[in-house]
């Protein structure tokens, strides 16, 4: 077979999807189509692998998460419908719950459930493994009395006493009685040299885990912890104390600014965001530009006063919705904006300084920021946070780089339905060196498609290697996980669809073991860039390996099918290199090699189109 009158075009490193502006614009080494393809370290494109069950949930997971408390793994997903569910089972239902953010964080896993409409009900809530509780707990609203039975060492004047419950969470309430809403403590005028008996003292909620007695000194209004005034049980009415002024010396003044339940409010379609920072849960997206930071060390309890960050608001909608944390600042994101928060480890939360906004075109909501564990954003190379918006996706290293790392496939990016940013979810595998994202795209109002950026190569707009996924079924939720489904334990891709969540594995083959994956490339555009110059293309020329038979179409420049009769065996054996006749008279050419059979797949090393000169002007223009 001679070629040597030919020109041979060859493409030996495939770089993925290119789509921006028409397949005019590809470039020879990428592809203007890529479908449930991944691409290795010598430049191959190869079928992705397979997916297996990982886990029978009864519904359609739309949000997963997994809870991690004493070591223990429970995988916490929502219907889209009223419910949460732990291992599959109902642990919290709820009128117009639609969706949820989760965290873990001092062995106790915080969730803040989405809800369409706004109620003094949608509030923080806390998972222990077994029950979900709001967070927080109200200040007791019953009495007390006090008596001086014994001689002691209280103070000659008025000294007032409050309680507070702790719970079993070891939230201590703000104090109490509270009665009508109002703190209303309990008086004695001691007579001087006598203890105090407290008798009646309210037992707390289910739950409550023990009670604190406070005191004031004499005659003074500041309430202090009052040593061996614990008591440590829920039953115990009746308790004696005995103190000197001098004694009472921790203050219990920053409970009265606790909020007894902490509010979610209404984010609309936005979203809620948790976060960590420096020992503190952080919460956004609900109460507008106003953001609630807990105290150190305790993810419940939170500051009427000073636990709480008020970003200047333009009142636009465009309020605050994620939160992430790079090299120790915190940075607070918008739909659109970025803003930068420098806290302190000793300083409360509202006297920290707010910068910006330090990015005015990008923004991202909560499950658009990259993880790789769903409770830490995503660190990948030079420790780069990811986050993705209407624009594409972007590298965050301190300021966002532009231009996007999605800006190769521009045109599949637009494809988000408007209106749908908010459902942006966007993950990492670090091992793989892959970037998932899934969106809502072509009017769908769920999400619908998944896109692949392999960076194994760099993480720039240059060196990812972009293609499509497509399923069995519609995906509708998106993770990184490690845990033991009952077959494994692994850190996988977890994939929501179809009432099940499932997993990307290590193997080719089938979807399920018996679903096509439909995998295909198709080339850019071979031959004379020049309009009007015809080419005849005679010859393709390509090594592949992979198992069962490929199929090839050809088409023009204007994606009309030339040809489509063109199959070839594939042998699992690499280095095999195939050539095909044929004789097409056309402008420009692109090649698609097809794999969609269960159980088939392909690898793909390099591809040479022959062809040469026909005529340098198309007869009748």
């Amino acid at each position: 077979m001679y070629t040597g009158e030919y020109k041979a075009e060859v493409v030996d490193v495939f770089k993925g999807l290119f789509v921006r502006g028409g397949n005019t614009n590809t470039p020879l080494d990428h592809m203007s189509a890529a479908n449930n393809v991944v691409f290795g370290d010598s430049g191959q494109t190869e079928t992705r692998e397979a997916i297996a069950q990982s886990f029978s949930t009864g519904h359609t997971p739309t949000r997963v998460f997994l809870s991690t408390i004493n070591s223990t793994y429970r995988l916490l997903t929502c219907n889209g419908a009223g419910v949460i569910y732990a291992n599959g089972s109902a642990i919290y239902t709820a009128a117009n719950l639609v969706d949820f953010t989760a965290i873990n964080i001092f062995n106790t896993t915080v969730i803040a459930p989405l809800y369409t409409v706004d109620a003094p009900t949608n509030v923080l809530l806390i998972y222990n493994g077994t029950t979900v509780r709001a967070a927080a707990g109200a200040a007791p609203t019953s009495s007390f009395s006090l008596t001086e039975p014994a001689v002691g060492n209280v103070s000659i004047g008025v000294h007032k006493f409050a309680v507070c419950f702790v719970t079993a969470s070891s939230f201590t309430t703000p104090p109490g009685p509270k009665i009508s809403g109002v703190f209303t403590p309990v008086e004695i005028t001691s007579t001087g040299s006598k203890n105090v008996r407290l008798t009646g003292i309210p037992t707390g909620p289910a739950g409550t885990t023990k009670r604190i007695i406070l005191a004031t000194k004499s005659n003074l209004d500041v309430y202090y912890y009052v040593n061996g005034g614990t008591i440590d049980d829920n039953t115990t009415t009746t308790l004696n104390v005995n103190f000197f002024d001098t004694d009472l010396a921790v203050s219990a003044d920053s409970l009265f600014d606790l909020l007894e339940t902490v509010p979610l409010g209404y984010p609309g379609f936005g979203g809620l965001g948790l976060q960590k920072y420096k020992g503190r849960l952080v919460i956004v997206g609900g109460t507008g530009d106003r953001v609630y930071i807990s105290e150190s060390g305790d993810a419940e309890s939170f500051s009427a006063v000073t636990g709480q960050i008020n970003i200047t608001s333009e009142n636009d909608g465009n309020q605050v919705r994620a939160a992430f944390e790079h090299y120790d600042v915190l940075y607070l994101t918008k739909a659109v904006g970025i803003y930068a928060v420098n806290g302190s480890d000793d300083s409360d939360p509202s006297t920290w300084r707010v910068v910006g906004p330090i990015e005015g075109a990008v923004g991202a909501y909560h499950n658009a920021i990259g993880s790789i564990t769903q409770s830490v954003p995503g660190l990948t190379t030079v420790h780069t946070v990811l986050i993705a918006c209407r624009s594409g996706i972007f590298a965050f290293n301190g300021g966002v780089d532009h231009p996007a790392l999605t800006w190769k496939i521009q045109d599949v990016w637009d494809r988000i339905t408007p209106g749908t940013d908010s459902m942006l979810q966007l993950v990492i595998d670090p091992f793989k060196e892959r970037i998932y994202a899934l969106l809502c795209a072509d009017g769908s109002v769920t999400p619908n498609l998944v896109i692949c950026g392999c960076y194994r190569n760099g993480l720039s707009k240059e060196n990812i290697y972009w293609s499509t996924f497509s399923f069995p079924f519609t995906p509708k939720s998106i993770a990184m996980l490690s845990f033991n489904d009952g077959s494994d334990f692994a850190y996988r891709l977890r994939i929501g669809m179809n009432s099940t969540m499932y997993k990307l594995t290590e193997t080719k083959g089938a979807d399920l073991g018996i679903h096509a994956v439909n995998s295909y490339v198709q080339t850019s555009l071979f031959g004379n860039a020049s309009p009007g110059v015809v080419d005849v293309f005679r010859f393709l020329r390509f090594a592949i390996f992979g198992s069962g038979t490929a199929s090839i179409a050809m088409y023009d420049q204007y994606e009309t099918l030339l040809l489509n009769t063109v199959t070839q065996g594939l042998v699992a054996i690499p280095g095999i290199e195939y050539i095909k006749e044929f004789n097409l008279t056309v402008e420009r050419l692109s090649i698609r090699i097809t794999v969609n059979t269960a159980g088939h797949h392909f690898n793909l090393s390099s591809l040479a189109v022959l062809h040469k000169l026909w005529l340098e002007a198309r007869p009748n223009g």
